[in-house]
């Protein structure tokens, strides 16, 4: 499936709170897709906008999500906080969605990569990967460019039992939006 290009799909980011799975509660999902809204909305987006997906993985989706509570932008005060948060939402959704792996485990400081996913799909040659995510509220493809570079340097030297297991290094931009996804 990477490298593959794909029609205009939807990814409704309140779908986060249903994918419960062994790495992620309803809750978890919850609060990172609503940090995802609160970002593109604080950048100017609504409903509708286009998330296009550059680098091994191309795609272009179109986001979808509830009305925000008036009490957000409180809530998502610290914005560096709410950027990664709502980059891992766009990051898992995409995972499931395009990649068609789903969250099994959050990884542990020092091991290179956020997540452990496993493949939806049965039988296929590589049942786990690992996914390491970054998000940049306002940048460049300059920017995201140097930040993939530099999450592909931690991945490669991260300590982790599951080292030669494939990996993606998703970094995703809010004001544009844009998503680059590697995979190593």
């Amino acid at each position: 499936m990477a490298g593959g290009v794909r029609s205009l799909a939807v990814l409704d980011l309140d779908r986060l709170a249903e994918l419960e799975a062994e790495g992620l509660t309803r809750a978890q999902g919850a609060a990172y897709a609503e940090a995802a809204a609160y970002c593109l909305e604080e950048r100017g987006h609504t409903q509708g906008v286009q998330l296009r997906v550059g680098g091994q993985v191309r795609a272009t989706f179109e986001l979808t999500w509830k009305r925000l509570p008036p009490n957000v932008a409180a809530a998502h005060r610290d914005l560096t906080d709410a950027t990664e948060d709502g980059a891992v939402a766009l990051a898992i959704l995409v995972a499931r969605v395009h990649l068609e792996y789903e969250v099994i485990q959050r990884s542990r400081k020092g091991s290179g990569f956020d997540y452990l996913l496993r493949t939806v799909e049965p039988g296929a040659l590589a049942p786990y990967a690992r996914l390491e995510v970054s998000g940049i509220l306002e940048g460049t493809e300059r920017t995201i460019a140097s930040r993939v570079r530099r999450k592909v340097r931690q991945v490669r030297i991260g300590r982790s039992r599951y080292g030669h297991t494939p990996a993606f290094i998703a970094v995703i931009e809010f004001s544009t939006p844009l998503a680059r996804i590697e995979e190593l």
